[in-house]
Parts: C-alpha cells; sequence; structure tokens
C-alpha cells in the first residue's frame, strides 16, 4: 500500500483541459469590468470660497480681526473712543492719573 502511495505521490493527477476552460471561463466572468474612465475637470470656486481659503479659515480671520481691532483702539483718540462707545461711563481719561509715582518729574 505504501508503494502505492509513493507512486501517487511521483504522480500528481493534471486537471483535464475542458475542467481548466470551464473554470476559467468562470472566472472571466465574474470579473468586474473596467469602467471608461470620465476627466472631471475641477469647477471653479466662487469669489467668496477664494476668500476664505485664501486666509486659511474662521481662526485666521478671527486673528486679523482681532489684530485689526487692536491697532484702530490704539491709534484712535481717546475723545474718538468715547465718542464710539457712545460715553458709555462717565470717566474720562482727563481725570485719569495714569503715572501716579512720575509726578515729581514735572515739578520745577
Amino acid at each position: 500500500m505504501d508503494e502505492l502511495f509513493a507512486e501517487l505521490r511521483a504522480r500528481p493527477p493534471a486537471p483535464s483541459a475542458v475542467l481548466m476552460e470551464r473554470v476559467l471561463s468562470d472566472a472571466l466572468r465574474e470579473q468586474p469590468q473596467p469602467k471608461p474612465r470620465q476627466i472631471q475637470t475641477p469647477a471653479t470656486p466662487r469669489p467668496w470660497a477664494q476668500l476664505w481659503t485664501g486666509i486659511a479659515g474662521l481662526p485666521t480671520l478671527a486673528g486679523v480681526s482681532a489684530a485689526i481691532v487692536g491697532l484702530v483702539i490704539g491709534y484712535a483718540d481717546p475723545s474718538t473712543v468715547d465718542v464710539l462707545t457712545g460715553e458709555l461711563s462717565s470717566y474720562s481719561l482727563g481725570d485719569a492719573d495714569l503715572f501716579p509715582a512720575a509726578d515729581f518729574l514735572l515739578e520745577g
């Protein structure tokens, strides 16, 4: 019996040509067919979208806005600030003693 198994191992059975033809035709039929490629041209973004992309979104816009507001407040005359705030407070910069320790410099 061992001799028979050794002989069969030495000559593995080959599939018939008809079986191979059927297997290959089934495999070809089951493969997905390639779809034709459609080349899409990118749409031109709207002007606001281009601006939004150019400034890199909301965090950058917030930072730039804060910087502009800071420059305007720093450059504005105190009387202009009072006008802009609608004189919400009764305190004026004329009443403020901004450098109380430096009064000795003005004595003379």
